[in-house]
This record gives C-alpha cells, sequence and structure tokens, in this order.
C-alpha cells in the first residue's frame, strides 16, 4: 500500500497499479469546533502502488479515472469543468468530446457511459455522443453499471422521502421501477456479480434488500452483519462501476 497524507482525496488506476491523490491542507478561516477544518490542496499527485515514483503532475481536485487511465480532476471549485490528464503526454483535454459533466462512470465493455447532471441521470456513448438524459424532479443518490451487459441502476432521494430504485436494462431504454420507500431512508447499491440480483444498503433497519431485477418489488431481508458484503457498495462515492473488491 502507498503511504499518502492523511486526509488526501484518492483513487487508484483501473488496473490498480497507480495511485492518484489530492492531500488536504488547513482552512484558511479558523474554525471553531470539535473537528480541524481542512480542504483539498489543488495539487494532484500520482505513486506507483508499491509506494515509489511518487511525482506531482497537475493542479487542480481529484475527480477519479477514466476507463483508458487518465486521471480525471477539474481546476476549480468555480469553474468544475472535468478534464483528464494523461499520463504519458503529461498533457490535460476533455474526458469525452464536449463532456462538460461529472466524471462518467463506463459499462464493463466501455462503449458507453453514465453519470449524474443536474438534468438527472445522463447516458452516452464512449465518443460523447448522448443516448438519452433520464429527468429526475428527486436527486440521485447513486449510479452504478451492472458487472456484465449494459444494465444500468440509480437510487434517488426526496429528502425526506420517497426513495426510488431504478434499472435501465439497456442504455437507450426508459427506466423500470424495481422498489420504492416512502418512509425511510436508502441510498446504497451493489450488483451481484452475474448482474441479475442487486443488493440494497437497509442500514436504518438492519438488514439488507436483494431484488431479482426482472421482477418489480420482488425481494428478500438478509441479516446485515456488518460492514460491507463481500460483492459490495462503492466506499466514499455515489457512483460505481460494476463491482468493487475488498482485501
Amino acid at each position: 500500500m502507498a503511504p499518502i497524507p492523511r486526509g488526501s482525496g484518492y483513487a487508484w488506476s483501473p488496473r490498480q497499479e497507480l495511485f492518484a491523490y489530492e492531500p488536504s491542507v488547513a482552512c484558511r478561516l479558523e474554525q471553531r469546533s470539535l473537528y480541524a477544518c481542512t480542504r483539498g490542496s489543488g495539487r494532484l499527485f500520482v505513486v506507483r502502488d508499491d509506494g515509489t515514483g511518487k511525482r506531482e503532475i497537475t493542479a487542480g481536485h481529484l475527480m477519479g479515472w477514466t476507463a483508458d487511465g487518465r486521471i480525471g480532476f477539474f481546476r476549480s471549485y468555480r469553474r468544475a469543468i472535468p478534464r483528464a490528464f494523461d499520463l504519458d503526454s503529461g498533457k490535460a483535454g476533455p474526458i469525452l468530446p464536449g463532456w462538460e459533466v461529472e466524471l462518467p462512470i463506463w459499462s464493463p465493455d466501455g462503449r458507453f457511459v453514465a453519470a449524474v447532471a443536474r438534468s438527472g441521470v445522463v447516458i452516452a456513448r464512449a465518443d460523447g455522443q448522448i443516448v438519452q438524459t433520464i429527468p429526475s424532479r428527486l436527486v440521485i443518490s447513486m449510479i452504478a453499471w451492472a458487472p456484465v451487459g449494459r444494465r444500468l441502476a440509480f437510487t434517488t432521494s426526496g429528502f425526506p422521502n420517497p426513495h426510488q430504485l431504478f434499472v435501465v436494462d439497456r442504455p437507450a431504454a426508459q427506466p423500470r421501477l424495481l422498489f420504492v420507500a416512502g418512509s425511510w431512508h436508502f441510498d446504497w447499491i451493489t450488483w451481484s456479480p452475474d448482474g441479475t440480483r442487486i443488493l440494497l444498503d437497509d442500514e436504518n433497519r438492519g438488514r439488507w434488500l436483494l431484488f431479482r431485477t426482472d421482477r418489480w418489488g420482488k425481494r428478500r431481508a438478509l441479516p446485515r452483519l456488518g460492514g460491507r458484503p463481500l460483492w459490495c457498495c462503492p466506499v466514499n462515492s455515489f457512483s460505481a462501476n460494476g463491482t468493487v473488491r475488498n482485501s
């Protein structure tokens, strides 16, 4: 594991060979609370997985990695248009042609992307051509591609309700409502490795709910054993590209 400064924002490369991070710095204004105030430093570094080869690459705030191994970032909070830094050329460019939305997540085959925008969920081809925008009057909490195929799931939050789980069976298809909770909160979901089921973390009721994705409302309650399942939810992110391995 590569050592990084405490409080840094960080992300592994797609092949988990490189580690990008943005150290934090103390806020300029004094904060009177139990916790220290920190913010992103606006300096991006990359290091190899064994802790060697550390180097500063560019100024900006870390967003993550693109599917082709570039580092997603934006220059400033005032104009947070995503860019991608190419480590080989040392140059930054658009993440996708004409793309000015959040850093997208890629489908398993790399041919489609999805992202959360102010208008809802945007699904596009890998060349940036938009396939559809799914509008939502509710906040989009999380989006996740299935580990196989081209199915996308997303959750909404009404603050305080309702909370909904949708599935999009193919990039151009209309979303299907798989589950709705009118009076209690959920956010986190994760796909099964075969892409046939979705596990929802119902932490407020101390359980997981396992859904079949081919049938509305068909679910099974499981004990919430603590932590997260082996094929699990992303950590510190409300987006997921398939599944995340736990160590």
